[in-house]
């Protein structure tokens, strides 16, 4: 059986933050490869702290992480070409019936995206304000 190779944008948004959402995602991919022979060929994008971006033609696959802070608009540079990325994305996959692109959105991408379409309204977690003690009684009643 003869594979083509897939390749894989991991885009970034932890803006350098300490955490295990991009060790996770790269360990995966590894496994993943090594399991399969190297079948996909992978690049991480450091979209907040540089505001990298791939060129999506270049790409099958975008995986875009988690990361710190509100997920609401922000207004920032990295932000916009953020939204325009997955927007290209959306278009192209309207128009291209053999080469879709593929995107896994996890976390604070997703949520970013679920209010960018109006899928979703982002507001602050109501039980942050209870006692973790509280909770759990609440949820035994």
């Amino acid at each position: 059986m003869n594979q083509s190779l897939i390749k894989v944008a991991v885009l970034d948004l932890y803006n350098n933050e300490p955490n295990e959402g991009m060790r996770s995602i790269k360990a995966i991919l590894e496994r993943f490869n090594k399991i399969n022979n190297g079948l996909i060929n992978y690049t991480v994008y450091d979209v907040r702290a540089k505001d990298e971006f791939p060129n999506i033609n270049e790409y099958d696959i975008f995986i875009s992480s988690g990361g710190p802070g509100c997920p609401k608009p922000s207004d920032q540079k990295w932000e916009k070409d953020y939204f325009e990325l997955m927007d290209a994305i959306a278009e192209n996959n309207k128009i291209e019936v053999t080469s879709k692109k593929h995107v896994f959105l996890i976390c604070h991408s997703f949520q970013m995206m679920m209010n960018h379409y109006g899928y979703g309204v982002i507001e602050k977690d109501t039980l942050q304000h209870l006692e973790f003690f509280q909770f759990i009684k609440w949820m035994m009643q």
